[in-house]
C-alpha cells in the first residue's frame, strides 16, 4: 500500500500520496511535544502546509499546459512530480515562484488573523504554529539551491542570457556551496542532524539536476570532475528539448 505513497485524493485532477516515512515524523513530534494528540496534529499542520505548497506549483503548471503526475508528502517535505516543464524560462520562474507565493500568503494572512482568535487558546496555537510553519517554507524555498524553488528561480533567471544547460551549470554550484555551509553549520552548532540530513540532500540534488539537464541536451561527461569550466553558451537554446526519449524524464520539485 505504500510503496508508492497511500493515496488520500485527488486535486485539480492530481492524486495527492502520504509517504509512509511520515510515521517518522508524527513520532517525532510527539515525543518533542510529549503528547500523540499534538504530536500528530502538528506533522499533519505541517503537511497541510506542504500539500498547499505543491498545490501551487501544481495549479500553474497545469495552467502552463504541463502534465503533473502526482504530489508526494514525505518526512523531507513535498514532491510535485512534473513530467514536462514550460518551455519558456520565464514560465519555469513563475512555476517555481507559485509554491512560495501560496507559503507568503498563508504566512501573512495568518498573521492578520491571529487577533481575531486570541480568545480561543487552541485555536489561536495553531493558527500561530501554521504561521511559523509557512514562514518557514517561504524562506527555505527561496534559498538558491537545488531542489529548493530559489535554486529553479535563480536558473531560470540566467537562462534568460545563458540557456537552460550553462545557467544549471552556475546554479548547481551556488547550490553545493549553499550546502557545503549548511552542513557545516548542522555539524558544529549542536549537531542539527535533520539540518544536516537536508544539507547533504542539496549536495547530491544540485549533480543529479545538472546530470539530467546534460542529458536534455544530449550531452555526455561528469559533473564538476568532468567539466572545471562551464559548457558552452546555449543562448539559442530557449527551452529544454522533448523530454519523452522513449520515456517521460520527470522534473521534481522537492519543498522544505
Amino acid at each position: 500500500m505504500f510503496q508508492n505513497g497511500y493515496q488520500i485524493g485527488r486535486v485539480f485532477g492530481v492524486p495527492i500520496r502520504l509517504d509512509w516515512s511520515l510515521i517518522i515524523l508524527a513520532i517525532y513530534f510527539s515525543l518533542s511535544v510529549g503528547s500523540l494528540i499534538l504530536g500528530v496534529t502538528a506533522a499533519a499542520l505541517l503537511m497541510l502546509s506542504v500539500a498547499l505548497h505543491e498545490l501551487g506549483h501544481t495549479y500553474t503548471a497545469l495552467r502552463f499546459g504541463c502534465r503533473v503526475r502526482d504530489i508526494t508528502l514525505m518526512l523531507i517535505g513535498g514532491r510535485a512530480t512534473l513530467l514536462d516543464m514550460p518551455r519558456e524560462p520565464w514560465k519555469e520562474f513563475v512555476l517555481a515562484a507559485s509554491g512560495p507565493l501560496v507559503s507568503a500568503v498563508l504566512w501573512l494572512g495568518g498573521r492578520q488573523l491571529l487577533p481575531a482568535v486570541q480568545g480561543m487558546p487552541l485555536l489561536a496555537g495553531m493558527l500561530y504554529y501554521l504561521t511559523l510553519i509557512n514562514r518557514m517554507l517561504f524562506l527555505f524555498n527561496l534559498i538558491p539551491a537545488f531542489p529548493m524553488d530559489g535554486g529553479r528561480m535563480l536558473r531560470a533567471l540566467l537562462a534568460q542570457r545563458t540557456g537552460r544547460l550553462r545557467a544549471t551549470f552556475y546554479a548547481s554550484r551556488i547550490g553545493r556551496a549553499v550546502a557545503i555551509l549548511m552542513g557545516l553549520w548542522a555539524v558544529f552548532h549542536g549537531f542539527n542532524f535533520f539540518l544536516l540530513l537536508i544539507a547533504i540532500f542539496i549536495y547530491q540534488s544540485a549533480g543529479v539536476e545538472y546530470r539530467m539537464v546534460q542529458a536534455e541536451a544530449g550531452m555526455g561527461g561528469g559533473f564538476f570532475g568532468g567539466y572545471a569550466a562551464p559548457p558552452p553558451d546555449d543562448r539559442v537554446i530557449i527551452s529544454p528539448p522533448p523530454y519523452r526519449r522513449g520515456r517521460d524524464i520527470a522534473d521534481v520539485f522537492k519543498d522544505l
